[in-house]
């Protein structure tokens, strides 16, 4: 799949990060998200065009995931 879910999802239509921090960034492609009859509720950067920007879905079968860490010297 060329989804990959980067850690957001909604709730009532309010976006939050997995991580609990604050959601003060959006990078949605036009006309997203959308909220038709069922909710799409992950986010997810759809790498095979060249915007790289973000669509909501809903996760129906297994997609890839990104991971975030911090590094320690």
């Amino acid at each position: 799949s060329s989804r990959v879910w980067v850690g957001g999802y909604a709730i009532d239509k309010q976006w939050y990060w997995i991580t609990g921090e604050p959601f003060d960034y959006a990078n949605f492609a036009k006309g997203q998200p959308e909220d038709g009859k069922i909710f799409e509720m992950f986010l997810h950067i759809n790498y095979n065009n060249s915007t790289n920007q973000w669509n909501d879905f809903k996760a129906q079968g297994k997609y890839a995931y990104l991971c975030e860490f911090d590094c320690e010297e």
